[in-house]
């Protein structure tokens, strides 16, 4: 070895890890003198290189260099927000050498660093977070500051523990997180391009170049890492660089005279507390708002078109405006203009029901456990009114996500191999429900009560030891996202995100993410109402599709109380409400 380039990252492995002592470092003692290593994990270069441009090549400047490179960052002009330049100003004028537009320095704001790339993207966020640094709070910055729909979050830093707490709420908006390693790059196919781009000065990797120290004075480069002026060093604070994309703004609201409805609905009023049958106030609906009779349409607000009082409809919880950038695309069923409200409100904030006196939330964008709810016009499809009942109100959630998610994904069309945690309602679990996936086309069915192996473990069994191309998590929990994540191939495995856990944040294995897999969160399986629920429905007139081997039970509003139980009996595929 001649030379050897450190950063921050390589500190953090030798915490505990003999460098040059008698384990290997990631197949090679870069720190050694001389170090053996396997033919496969080198590549040859021309002897006329500057050993300082190869040594910067090895790992550092190739990995993120690599991660936009592989993915479509460079040939789209897409924004993208980078995190783990450093804190520092001196490093300014670092990263506009390498074509960074904006600089964020998180000690000059009390706003998130979130908060930040959305102001200088009109609210949107960016196309792309590439996140460096491998600190947990930074790589939910990372995800909260993308896009909604399309954001796609690449992780290159290494964390220093195995499992993080992310977000993960926040990837079900349709956000891809995506673990690389070495930026994606295949040494022996990519690496000489890179050089010969580097040797015709397309990239100068003279600018990274701070300091150079003897092999004696290994013990300064934790210092030298500190320094301002250190280009190599990862503060822990993490900035980003971005570029610039458009907003629109909301439509306001107007109001409209007609009369509160007072009705019968399912309430929750806490975690762990029972259902309850309360008496509603419902207000009458606004402008390009719908007072919905569940089973049938009510009264409609002003500017309402499309709709008339009679029309049977089902609500979505996701809308479809056709205008917006992300209805007009392809990639996602989020919509910009009118977004999916978690909230429990309208989208001008207020609620329209009341349990005397006290502001009722609205479950997402609609309350369908009530015999009234208004609903915002564009959350609403309407259906042809042959449709069978139990059919309509199955496709409105629970068999559309599943299903959106195999159909939107590739899972369907290339004979992928794919493994579904979670055989329940979307998804379906225990030895009795095997009929029921069988009749929706599964080929294997593991009951992990029966073996001491993890289910990963199994589901390799069955793949030869590769695992699986796609895993379909519907579960929500988190020890079943960290087996669905385990369970796919190496470097190409994808895990589909549908099930919705308790809490925000989720504790993951993104070390196995590094290793090529993406974690992508998926609502309502993808599916844009409009354009696609036509279809489903199409499809089950046809008998293409057996919802019926769907339902199990049916009770009456006044036994809602009853639901919990129902749902724990081994038969219980999906309940409908007689409302």
């Amino acid at each position: 070895m001649l030379y050897a380039s450190v950063c921050h990252t390589d500190l953090l492995f030798a915490n505990g890890f003999p460098i040059g002592g008698g384990e290997h470092w990631r197949g090679s003692d870069r720190t050694e003198r001389r170090g053996p290593c396997d033919s496969d994990p080198c590549s040859r270069i021309d002897p006329k290189t500057p050993l300082p441009d190869a040594t910067f090549l090895s790992c550092g400047f190739s990995t993120g260099y690599g991660a936009a490179w592989k993915e479509p960052m460079l040939q789209n002009a897409s924004s993208v927000a980078v995190f783990g330049l450093g804190p520092n100003p001196m490093k300014e004028a670092k990263g506009q050498a390498f074509g960074m537009t904006d600089f964020i320095n998180p000690k000059h704001s009390d706003k998130p660093i979130a908060e930040l790339v959305k102001d200088l993207t009109g609210g949107m966020g960016v196309d792309y977070s590439l996140e460096c640094t491998g600190v947990p709070p930074l790589i939910n910055q990372a995800i909260l500051s993308t896009k909604l729909g399309t954001g796609k979050i690449i992780q290159i830093g290494v964390t220093e523990e195995s499992n993080v707490n992310i977000n993960i709420l926040e990837l079900f908006f349709e956000r891809t997180l995506k673990g690389l390693t070495f930026g994606g790059l295949k040494a022996k196919t990519d690496l000489p391009i890179i050089y010969e781009k580097c040797k015709n000065r397309e990239i100068q990797l003279d600018e990274l170049k701070s300091h150079e120290i003897k092999l004696e004075d290994a013990n300064k480069v934790s210092e030298l890492l500190k320094q301002p002026d250190c280009f190599e060093y990862q503060n822990k604070q993490g900035n980003s660089f971005i570029c610039f994309r458009p907003w629109s703004l909301l439509p306001t609201m107007s109001s409209t005279n007609s009369h509160v409805i007072t009705c019968k609905g399912i309430v929750s009023w806490g975690k762990g507390e029972p259902l309850k049958v309360e008496e509603i106030q419902v207000e009458p609906p606004k402008s390009y708002e719908v007072r919905v009779k569940m089973l049938y349409a009510g009264s409609i607000g002003e500017g309402v078109t499309g709709l008339r009082e009679g029309d049977l409809v089902i609500p979505t919880y996701v809308a479809e405006c056709r205008t917006c950038e992300n209805c007009m695309s392809e990639k996602t069923n989020l919509c910009l203009k009118y977004p999916t409200s978690y909230n429990g409100l309208m989208l001008d904030g207020s609620s329209r029901m009341t349990i005397g006196g006290q502001t009722a939330y609205h479950a997402f964008s609609c309350s369908t456990w009530c015999q009234y709810m208004v609903i915002n016009l564009n959350f609403l499809l309407k259906i042809d009114p042959k449709t069978p009942l139990p059919d309509a109100t199955f496709l409105s959630c629970g068999f559309s996500t599943g299903y959106g998610a195999a159909w939107m994904e590739p899972l369907l069309q290339n004979a992928s191999s794919v493994a579904v945690f979670g055989l329940g309602p979307v998804g379906l679990g225990n030895p009795m429900k095997e009929a029921k996936g069988k009749a929706f086309g599964m080929t294997d069915f593991i009951n992990p009560e029966q073996s001491d192996k993890p289910i990963a473990e199994l589901v390799k069994d069955l793949t030869g030891g590769m695992g699986v191309d796609y895993s379909l998590e519907c579960t929500g929990v988190p020890p079943l996202i960290n087996q669905a994540i385990l369970s796919t191939k190496l470097g190409t495995g994808k895990i589909i995100q549908i099930g919705v856990p308790e809490e925000a944040k989720v504790n993951i294995n993104i070390s196995e993410l590094l290793f090529g897999r993406t974690l992508k969160g998926s609502i309502f399986g993808g599916l844009k109402p409009k354009t696609d629920l036509p279809i489903i429905f199409e499809k089950c007139k046809n008998r293409e599709i057996q919802l019926d081997e769907l339902k199990s039970h049916e009770i009456k509003l006044e036994d809602a109380n009853k639901v919990s139980e129902l749902l724990k009996q081994l038969d219980c595929v999906k309940i409908l409400i007689n409302i």
